[in-house]
């Protein structure tokens, strides 16, 4: 029996022991817990939307000197302008003017044509998205009862008029070893009333409220970012098309234009190491 008791003991102690060391977690040791890490196939972008009065033309003059719009194909330059739309890339270094705006300085001599600097705000965001996921920006928090859009394609006029419509961009990055990305970006048009229905996203399913959702794949921007490098997307100044929709905001009081830009922060690839199983770019 005290052999019995004396074994029941020393389990005991040794329990308590154990639980002592897993509590205290003494210095040196090993982490029950690994740190949260980011997804070795995400990247991290930030979005900025600089929203600028109808009649502002200036930084639009000095931007466009500095962006590169021959790394998209000539196709999809023309098809992009047929519509209003205009989109280059930008390197590492920004133009001063739109440094000073990002910056919310006074306007220099380049930016004179302004009377109110407060005229222009700049809506910033900092995201994280992973290979093949979509990710939906919306340029405008208002919701349009009506919104007539047209699109021009090898001549042909098309147009529909949505209701309760809000336009956006939907965007996908692919990491590659080499440390870029391929970003993918199609405009599109979320309208009428939510509803439940079944939503596929990343391989599965799941029952979800969306509303209706026009994408427009024959305007499909696709290039090769590098960290540090923008993609800069805004409209045709003076010229109709989806590209006027996408982003013009105009009211009884004037109106706003917007210029979207798309940096790319950071991406976990490194090609020294086997990287996991991502999407393929389609």
């Amino acid at each position: 029996m005290s052999i019995l008791r004396a074994a029941l003991t020393l389990l005991l102690v040794g329990a308590l022991a154990g639980c002592g060391s897993w509590q205290k977690n003494p210095k040196g040791a090993r982490k029950i817990l690994a740190s949260a890490r980011m997804s070795q196939d995400a990247v991290v972008l930030e979005l900025v939307s600089i929203h600028l009065p109808l009649q502002h033309r200036s930084l639009d003059e000095v931007l466009w000197r500095e962006v590169d719009e021959q790394l998209l194909s000539h196709a999809v330059r023309v098809r992009l302008a047929e519509n209003g739309i205009r989109c280059g890339v930008l390197g590492g270094a920004f133009p001063a003017a739109l440094s000073e705006v990002l910056k919310g300085r006074k306007p220099s001599e380049k930016l004179q044509q302004l009377d109110d600097r407060n005229q222009i705000s700049v809506h910033a965001k900092r995201i994280q998205n992973r290979s093949g996921v979509v990710h939906r920006y919306l340029l405008s928090d208002t919701v349009n009862e009506e919104l007539h859009a047209f699109t021009l394609t090898n001549g042909r006029l098309q147009g529909r008029t949505y209701p309760k419509a809000q336009c956006l961009l939907g965007m996908q990055t692919y990491p590659q070893l080499d440390g870029t990305i391929k970003l993918l970006i199609v405009p599109e048009i979320e309208h009428g009333e939510s509803r439940q229905r079944w939503v596929g996203e990343e391989g599965s399913f799941r029952y979800a409220a969306r509303r209706d959702n026009q994408r427009f794949d024959k305007l499909r921007i696709e290039t090769i970012l590098r960290p540090g490098q923008t993609l800069v997307l805004t409209n045709q100044i003076d010229q109709a098309g989806l590209g006027k929709q996408l982003f013009v905001e105009s009211d009884n009081g004037g109106g706003k234009r917007k210029i979207v830009l798309i940096r790319l922060a950071q991406t976990q690839l490194d090609e020294l190491f086997t990287p996991p199983r991502t999407k393929s770019m389609p």
